[in-house]
C-alpha cells in the first residue's frame, strides 16, 4: 500500500459516488482508508489467500504484494465511464396575462419558467426561441419533459 493522499484518490477516482466494494478496493490499493477497515483487512487477506497480521501491513513488499493483487480492480474503477446525463427536454409555452413586457418574451421554458431571450431589430423586439433555454439549459427542440 503506497501512501496516497486521499485528494489524490479523489482525482484518480474522479468526483462520483463510489460503493462499499470499490472503497474497500481503492482503499486496498491505494493505503488511504475510505470505508471500515475491518472490511479492507478482510479483503487483503482473501486478494492474498492467507491470514494477514495488522502489523504485516507496514511492510514494504506485503504492501507492494497488496498492490499487484488488487491494481487490476483498482484500474477497472478509475476506468469505468461514467453514463451520460440524461438531457433535460422541455418546450417553450406562451406566457399570457400581460402585455409582453420589454426585457423578455412572451414564451417561457416548460421546466424551469425561464423566459426566452429577445433580440432587438429596430423598430422591432424579436424573441429568439433558441434550440436551449438560457436559463437551465434544456434542449428545447423535442416533445416531452425529463
Amino acid at each position: 500500500m503506497h501512501l496516497t493522499s486521499a485528494r489524490t484518490v479523489a482525482q484518480i477516482c474522479g468526483v462520483r459516488k463510489m460503493t462499499k466494494q470499490e472503497k474497500i478496493i481503492v482503499s486496498a490499493y491505494t493505503g488511504v482508508l475510505m470505508c471500515d477497515f475491518a472490511d479492507v483487512h478482510e479483503y487483503i487477506q482473501k486478494k492474498l489467500g492467507r491470514p494477514v497480521l495488522t502489523h504485516e501491513l507496514a511492510d514494504k513488499g506485503i504492501q507492494k504484494e497488496i498492490e499487484e493483487k488488487t491494481k487490476e480492480e483498482f484500474l477497472e474503477i478509475c476506468n469505468r465511464e461514467e453514463p451520460e446525463p440524461k438531457q433535460r427536454r422541455g418546450h417553450w409555452i406562451v406566457w399570457g396575462g400581460m402585455d409582453i413586457p420589454e426585457n423578455h418574451g412572451k414564451h417561457k421554458c416548460s421546466l424551469c419558467g425561464g423566459f426566452a431571450p429577445i433580440r432587438y431589430e429596430k423598430p422591432l423586439i424579436k424573441e429568439n426561441l433558441s434550440n436551449f433555454c438560457p436559463n437551465c439549459g434544456a434542449d428545447m427542440r423535442g416533445e416531452g419533459e425529463g
